[in-house]
């Protein structure tokens, strides 16, 4: 005898209908309706089980990919970059805008024989270089049949970068950190570096 409710469970992301057909005694057959829901309520119910790595838990109580960086500018490493350069980073989803904060993203700037021009020195950088604007747009992006909504994060300086001076964009992952649209934060902090030349352009 086949119970008329039947209960069943998934772990991560899942269709949200599907139809089962369900063969009993003597070939009595049924097709039933199946409701998969997402069920985590924390970032440790996104680990192990079969799931991939870098999995964290949204408000939607699915298991979804955390954002990660994917391009910025200037380019991580270049030199030669114009002071008042506009700098973007670009994720891989759409991101929440409310967690891009003078908090989570910063600019700081490497101290002159462990001497800051301007800032705090803490772990070799002199942080808070320059105060920023912040902005950020959404972008689609289509790959095959899937249209990917994507947020490109701005950062404007608002007085002319030092010249010649090399330069660090820390953005904060974690609890407190920049979180996408469904909440789910990077995994780690992303950083890069550029040395700025002697232009405004």
């Amino acid at each position: 005898r086949i119970d008329p409710v039947q209960a069943a469970s998934a772990r991560g992301q899942g269709e949200t209908t599907a139809n089962a057909s369900i063969a009993g005694a003597a070939g009595v057959t049924g097709i039933s309706n199946l409701a998969v829901q997402c069920v985590c309520q924390n970032d440790n119910m996104c680990v192990g089980g079969g799931l991939p790595a870098g999995l964290g838990c949204g408000t939607d109580h699915c298991c979804s990919e955390r954002p990660v960086v994917e391009s910025v500018t200037p380019p991580d490493g270049s030199s030669g970059a114009c002071r008042n350069a506009l700098m973007t980073a670009q994720f891989s989803t759409a991101m929440d805008a409310s967690t891009f904060t003078a908090q989570t993203v910063r600019l700081d700037i490497a101290p002159d024989a462990g001497v800051c021009p301007v800032g705090v020195l803490r772990n070799g950088w002199c942080e808070g270089a320059a105060e920023i604007r912040l902005s950020s747009r959404n972008i689609v992006e289509v790959i095959g049949e899937r249209a990917i909504q994507k947020t490109i994060l701005q950062i404007s300086p608002r007085e002319a970068l030092r010249a010649s001076k090399r330069y660090r964009v820390n953005l904060s992952g974690g609890a407190v950190g920049i979180k996408s649209g469904s909440v789910v934060a990077m995994g780690a902090d992303y950083i890069w570096t550029f040395i700025t030349g002697a232009d405004i352009c």
